[in-house]
């Protein structure tokens, strides 16, 4: 009888190392994919702001940088994101997992398991579903409309806020797959006219 219980406790305790072992292993996943998301959003901030360094960036630009943010919230929903995601294989529980305010959408859908090809079927469903293209057609005066205030709102110093609005018309107008690049030489120009 004993050595039943030994065998028994011997079996829970070799389940209880592995599922430890699997929760440890799933906390370095999510830390890896974590400082991955955040070296990304380094990358893209330091271009961003070229000649200046991240760090002079942040201290003259910072306006800058948070309006490159505002400038994506109106073309995602998490409803949407979630629906179209299902469509093309990506699941509620991934894009959950993935989702940080400090990552772009692509980072967003690349960590919830999306290549690049799925990722771009996903954003353009969104942008369908939530009103701002048709058939894969991006309504620019739509998004124009829509970014405008935000960039009124965001952007205070006058000089920094005229030139902000003129790139709404002098950067390359965006189509359904060239939202991230536009709303980019917009925030860039907002950081050049700071």
């Amino acid at each position: 009888m004993s050595r039943h219980l030994l065998s028994t406790s011997w079996l829970k305790l070799k389940v209880f190392i592995i599922r430890m072992q699997c929760l440890l292993l799933t906390v370095l996943v999510a830390m890896a994919a974590l400082v991955h998301g955040q070296q990304d959003r380094i990358n893209l901030r330091t271009k961003m702001c070229a000649p200046l360094s991240l760090a002079e960036c942040e201290q003259v630009a910072q306006v800058c940088l948070d309006l490159s943010i505002a400038l994506r919230e109106p073309f995602s929903s998490s409803t949407s994101a979630i629906s179209c995601g299902s469509q093309y294989g990506i699941g509620f529980f991934a894009l959950l997992w993935a989702r940080s305010s400090a990552k772009t959408n692509d980072e967003i859908l690349r960590d919830a398991g999306a290549d690049a090809e799925t990722a771009r079927a996903i954003t353009r469903c969104v942008l369908t579903n939530i009103g701002y293209a048709n058939n894969n057609v991006l309504d620019v005066g739509k998004i124009k409309q829509t970014i405008r205030p935000i960039i009124s709102q965001t952007v205070r110093k006058p000089n920094q806020q005229a030139a902000t609005l003129a790139a709404i018309d002098s950067c390359q107008q965006p189509t359904i797959d060239t939202m991230r690049t536009y709303v980019l030489c917009i925030s860039e120009t907002c950081i050049k006219a700071r």
